[in-house]
């Protein structure tokens, strides 16, 4: 609805580790973007590191069979667990997520600003995405924007919201562009 009245729209779906071992996923999430109209390029599947590292050979199928049907492709909650690079190298990836810990006083830690602007380096050298998780102050969004970083995600912006008030919002919200998290819908 919103797609066709102007509304760029992106729904990012994040997956657990054990739906990508299910053999029928791309199939399903393929019908679920044509049953609810939602197109391909409108929909991110989050995979986390973990879910890659214990199904690499499914994970990587899954993430090519993805790509194909227009749809894109997050490593989430990348600098928590293995954090290699093997997986943003081997994985046909569009987006890397940065963890929120990376966030967390970001305007007071230079440990954090080196390696947020790191990642935003490597991803513009690498040609995706970069979305920083869990901003909550507006001197960690003039932080990470002074950076370049402009794709950010957390709480300063809105908190976990319910149905009926995410709908309010929608209906309501002036810019054009916005994305949203969802839980695990399969």
């Amino acid at each position: 609805k919103w797609n066709r009245a102007g509304r760029q729209v992106v729904v990012h779906v994040n997956m657990a580790a054990q739906q990508v071992t299910d053999a029928g996923l791309v199939e399903y999430i393929k019908n679920q973007c044509l049953e609810n109209r939602l197109p391909f390029a409108s929909l991110i599947v989050e995979l986390t590191e973990t879910s890659l590292v214990n199904n690499f050979a499914m994970a990587t199928q899954l993430c090519e069979e993805l790509r194909k049907l227009g749809i894109g492709v997050a490593l989430d909650d990348f600098g928590t667990g293995y954090s290699g690079f093997t997986y943003l190298r081997n994985f046909p990836i569009n987006q890397i997520k940065v963890d929120r810990e990376y966030a967390k006083d970001i305007s007071k830690s230079r440990y954090n600003q080196v390696i947020v602007s790191f990642m935003h380096n490597l991803s513009q050298n690498m040609n995706v995405e970069l979305c920083v998780e869990g901003v909550e102050t507006e001197e960690e969004l003039k932080v990470l924007t002074d950076i370049g970083v402009s794709i950010i995600q957390g709480f300063y912006f809105e908190r976990p919201l319910v149905k009926s008030e995410f709908f309010e919002l929608m209906e309501h919200l002036l810019p054009k562009f916005l994305v949203f998290i969802i839980q695990p819908m399969f």
